[in-house]
């Protein structure tokens, strides 16, 4: 059985993956291999810093999908277009997500409910989406 400890990604003093690409590979091909009808889906914020080849030669496209997510409604200020260029060069499948649990801000506690606020970004993000 896999213990989760075994998969653990280490982390430099500031918080940064150290050597995300490696941990991606072991973690998602075990998935894979254990799994042949899963895909993983993996948050694409570990991949931003990578070029088309260096993704490509990781073998990433043919272990996992990518989930571009953002807090902010206005996803094409955040998430530049070369990005989305990187990502769509090597993808067949790219998904798009809100901010996890309805949070406005990366240090957000709890959503802000007040006046549908929360409603009104998810549209927006999506309005934002269809005009990259």
């Amino acid at each position: 059985m896999l213990r989760c400890n075994a998969w653990l990604p280490t982390f430099t003093s500031t918080g940064a993956l150290l050597d995300p690409p490696n941990f991606l590979i072991s973690f998602n091909r075990y998935v894979r291999d254990t799994f042949p009808k899963i895909t993983p889906l993996i948050w694409e914020d570990h991949l931003r810093t990578m070029s088309a080849e260096q993704i490509v030669n990781c073998n990433l496209p043919s272990l996992v999908e990518p989930v571009v997510w953002n807090y902010h409604p206005n996803v094409a200020e955040y998430i530049s277009h070369e990005t989305w260029t990187v990502y769509s060069q090597v993808f067949k499948n790219i998904w798009i997500a809100s901010a996890f649990k309805g949070a406005t801000a990366p240090d957000s506690i709890l959503p802000n409910i007040s006046g549908f606020q929360l409603i009104i970004n998810l549209f927006q993000f999506i309005i934002n989406i269809f005009n990259l």
